[in-house]
């Protein structure tokens, strides 16, 4: 997304920083931070083959065009599982058994405690989902029994996440920067007496509730789509969040946007301004650059970093 306007990610994607798999033209960054070049998807045998084996073209044939996203990414999705599901940690998303050898990084990223007692609700679009280089499954280790994933066009997923937004009522939010999108500030203020004493948290009086974050996550313009969708079809009546950033990201990849950071960056700032520890919060960033590491010193990085193909 980006935030200042805050889009999460752009405050949004999550690329694979060190496979020169960025989504932004220009490519990733090697270990020592230089910008690699873009490979273009047809220098790219395996995703080449990828694209040929799925069989899109023919599964879409004569479908109406509003159906055909739908078919899609469900059609990506069941790849995806058949190809990661059993092989891949279902938190940090790095292969278990590569050779005998097992590239799991959830020890280094363990549970933090958060005395806002946020919720993350994920929606992520299916191209994201197991990738290893995206940054907000991160939330999966670092808040497990806060964290629900939904991916964009699984079967059944839009109806968890309504549910899930029911529960969490006016404590709801989706951090993203669009032209509805209110600040910090603003939206505190939309808040006070509209959340319940049961969504609240902390002290005795205290005036924090306990927010149910939506972070977005996939490339821009997949996320745009994903936020019609949601705003149409999902949480109509949830409010949108801007913020404005102040830092610079840490996170390895190429910015198509000067104001863009990660979803992770994006959400730890949010929860600084609603009261969250400073420390939490950094560490919380710090994830971050233990998984960019991660991606730099595996050795199977091309692997781990092509699965965004689908």
């Amino acid at each position: 997304m980006v935030v200042a306007e805050v889009v999460g990610a752009e405050m949004l994607p999550a690329d694979a920083a060190a496979g020169g798999r960025s989504r932004a033209p220009g490519g990733g960054a090697t270990s020592s931070g230089a910008t690699l070049k873009s490979v273009e998807c047809g220098s790219m045998p395996r995703k080449q083959q990828r694209i040929a084996a799925a069989g899109d073209a023919t599964l879409v044939a004569g479908v109406p065009t509003q159906d055909r996203m739908r078919l899609l990414c469900e059609a990506m999705i069941q790849r995806k599982a058949a190809r990661c599901e059993g092989t891949r940690c279902p938190k940090c998303w790095f292969p278990v058994n590569s050779s005998g050898t097992n590239y799991c990084v959830c020890s280094q990223m363990p549970a933090l405690q958060f005395r806002t007692g946020a919720g993350f609700l994920v929606y992520m679009h299916p191209r994201d989902w197991y990738n290893a280089g995206d940054d907000a499954k991160i939330f999966l280790n670092a808040a497990p029994a806060s964290t629900e994933l939904f991916i964009f066009g699984r079967p059944g997923d839009d109806e968890r996440l309504r549910a899930a937004l029911a529960e969490a009522g006016p404590a709801a939010l989706l951090l993203f920067p669009d032209e509805r999108a209110l600040t910090v500030a603003a939206y505190l203020e939309r808040c006070r007496g509209d959340v319940p004493g049961e969504l609240r948290s902390g002290s005795a009086g205290s005036s924090t509730f306990a927010p149910a974050i939506v972070v977005m996550d996939g490339t821009w313009n997949n996320v745009k789509q994903m936020v019609k969708h949601f705003s149409r079809n999902i949480g109509p009546e949830v409010p949108h969040v801007r913020l404005e950033p102040t830092e610079l990201s840490v996170y390895a990849r190429t910015q198509t946007r000067s104001d863009g950071i990660s979803s992770v960056e994006a959400v730890a700032l949010l929860l600084r301004l609603l009261g969250e520890g400073e420390g939490t919060c950094a560490e919380l960033v710090r994830y971050i650059t233990v998984n960019n590491e991660a991606l730099r010193l595996q050795k199977p990085i091309g692997d781990v970093a092509s699965d965004r193909d689908g």
